[in-house]
Parts: structure tokens; C-alpha cells; sequence
């Protein structure tokens, strides 16, 4: 479904701390897009990582250093959404 996705010119993001990810707040990323997420145990596979057109974290602080996965993708969801909304706007 991956490969599929990409071809028809849409970026896959994982939404997953790894060696390539970059905060939300400093991405820049074109649309449209398709969230991969992986379970809170074991991720995503490294399949579906390397497919990845980009990779995102949420910043943490503290010791805690996940959130529950549906959470983590509504916060990511919503500064996407305000991200493109500013796109709009500036072209």
C-alpha cells in the first residue's frame, strides 16, 4: 500500500523518533501527505522507515520519552494542518 501511495505523488512522514527525524516545529514538507505510525512497542518496521519521504517527532521533555500513539498523531495532525494552512497564505 506504501508503494501505491508514493506513486500517485503523495509524501509518506513517519511520525517516530529515529536516527532521521526532525522535530514538527522545524519540518518543511510537501503535500499532500499520508501518516505512517507504528504500534507504542514496536514502531514501524524498517520497511516502511526507509520508504518514508520524512521523518517527524514531537520534542519531549522530561523522562517520558513517548506518548500514547493516538495523541502523538492528533498533535501531529494539527501542526500539519497549521503548517499547510500557512503555505496557503504565503503563496
Amino acid at each position: 500500500m506504501a508503494k501505491k501511495i508514493k506513486k500517485q505523488g503523495i509524501s509518506l512522514v513517519l511520525i517516530e523518533q529515529t536516527h532521521n527525524s526532525q522535530s514538527i516545529y522545524e519540518m518543511e514538507c510537501p503535500f499532500p501527505v499520508c501518516f505512517m505510525v507504528g504500534n507504542e512497542v514496536s514502531g514501524v518496521s524498517e520497511e516502511l522507515s526507509n520508504m518514508a519521504d520524512l521523518h517527524v517527532e514531537l520534542p519531549m521533555h522530561g523522562i517520558k520519552q513517548s506518548l500514547n500513539v493516538s495523541v502523538a498523531t492528533g498533535i501531529v495532525g494539527y501542526e500539519f494542518a497549521r503548517y499547510y494552512n500557512q503555505q496557503i497564505k504565503v503563496e
